[in-house]
């Protein structure tokens, strides 16, 4: 019985401890003064005895949990004075979900002219040579997708909106947002035509000249 007390009382002080903790900084954000609550706090801690300080280590390993000011900052403050658990003190940080539509939307956003490709298909490296006997204005913005780590989360939603799931895929935004073609809709083609098709499409937004 005189150690079940003494356990009692251990977790009673403990809960007294927490308790005072939280209410102080609740008050320190009120007041708007929280580094004296800081100060305070580390003062409180710093004055308990060998002994409470062997009853905290024990009830670490007991719970696998302890809380002391030493582990919370002023940045770890919420607005209401509760302490908020940082990176530092393992908690586990929102990671913003990649999104294959925000994706898509900056680059039509940012570009003119677009060949969505992947580095190693032999077709995307023979619409690429074509092109590249072109003076193109803005310059022609390569998409490798299998350079990108979320590269075939953005080619289906390419297919979605372009309605072409291969490569290579080249799009004129200011035409709309459907495909101009792949490989074979150019290989027949002359230069001559290929410019003519792509500044028509390109209207006043984007440009091709053959290189001299």
């Amino acid at each position: 019985m005189a150690i079940l007390n003494k356990r009692l009382g251990k977790i009673v002080v403990g809960f007294i401890v927490l308790v005072t903790v939280v209410n102080l900084f609740l008050l320190s954000a009120n007041n708007g003064k929280r580094n004296h609550a800081v100060d305070h706090l580390n003062q409180l801690i710093s004055s308990k005895s060998s002994g409470q300080k062997a009853s905290e280590t024990n009830a670490e390993k007991k719970y696998g949990l302890s809380i002391t000011i030493e582990d919370i900052s002023k940045e770890d403050i919420g607005a209401k004075g509760v302490p908020q658990l940082s990176k530092t003190n393992h908690t586990i940080s929102k990671v913003e979900k990649y999104s294959a539509e925000n994706h898509f939307k900056n680059i039509i956003k940012d570009n003119k002219i677009i060949l969505f490709s992947k580095s190693y298909c032999p077709f995307s490296k023979g619409l690429k040579e074509r092109l590249s006997k072109f003076e193109i204005l803005p310059e022609l913005k390569v998409i490798e997708l299998d350079e990108l780590e979320n590269g075939a989360e953005l080619q289906e939603y390419v297919f979605k909106e372009t309605g072409r799931k291969t490569v290579p895929n080249l799009i004129i935004p200011a035409s709309g947002l459907k495909s101009i073609g792949g490989f074979d809709d150019f290989k027949e083609l002359s230069d001559e035509e290929i410019k003519t098709k792509l500044n028509f499409l390109c209207s006043d937004h984007c440009s091709l000249t053959l290189k001299a």
